[in-house]
């Protein structure tokens, strides 16, 4: 419905511009770095799974959107699927209407950010768990934590159906690989900028932001 509009730049808001650039970087042979004119320095709150998904769209951005749309319909193929199988068919089409009309994904989905590819990640990574295999869901939560940092807190949360029913096997098997992309990106943040860490934004968000507001509230 988005693409009924005419041009891309409706697409491009704030972080897009960031996300393109990085792209841009990528393929112009600065690593992992915004390129405008020239090459940036290395990124260190962004992972690269987002820009290189752009990589491939730099010259057709609305079919970028229509990627997204595609993984959107995706998500809720696999809601249903997950829910079917346990709930019956109007579950299944219940828990996927729910996701389809949700607004703020929609309206996400609409812009060039990593909503719509972080939740066709995350999604199959949570219900692999649930569903008792390790290795799918070990794989996906770690190209989830390539295209959104935040995704490393929920690294416990895809072992705990597995210690629940105390498969300790399982649940070492779903962290594993997480945990593995997760210090190989912060060893490349080390070596670039000297910072042992996954993404710099918990930081820069608290020295910006939150603690300059406790500073004026007290």
């Amino acid at each position: 419905m988005w693409l009924v509009r005419a041009g891309s730049d409706w697409a491009v808001g704030a972080d897009s511009h960031l996300y393109l650039a990085l792209a841009r970087g990528l393929r112009a042979g600065c690593g992992f770095a915004p390129y405008v004119q020239t090459c940036g320095a290395p990124e260190l709150m962004r992972t690269p799974g987002y820009p290189l998904f752009l990589v491939f769209f730099l010259a057709h951005l609305r079919l970028a959107i229509l990627m997204q749309a595609a993984l959107g319909a995706l998500v809720c193929l696999i809601v249903a699927r997950f829910a079917g199988r346990r709930g019956g068919p109007i579950a299944g089409i219940l828990a996927a209407a729910i996701v389809a009309v949700d607004v703020p994904t929609i309206l996400n989905s609409k812009e060039l950010i990593t909503e719509a590819l972080f939740q066709a990640m995350l999604t199959p990574a949570i219900f692999a768990a649930l569903e008792g295999n390790p290795f799918l869901a070990d794989a996906m939560l770690g190209v989830s934590a390539m295209i959104r940092p935040v995704a490393e807190v929920l690294v416990p949360l895809v072992a705990m159906p597995f210690v629940v029913k105390r498969n300790w096997r399982g649940a070492v098997a779903a962290m594993s690989v997480p945990i593995l992309i997760i210090c190989a990106w912060a060893i490349r943040n080390q070596r670039v900028a000297g910072v042992f860490t996954m993404t710099v934004e918990g930081p820069l968000n608290l020295y910006m932001y939150m603690a300059p507001a406790g500073h004026r509230a007290s």
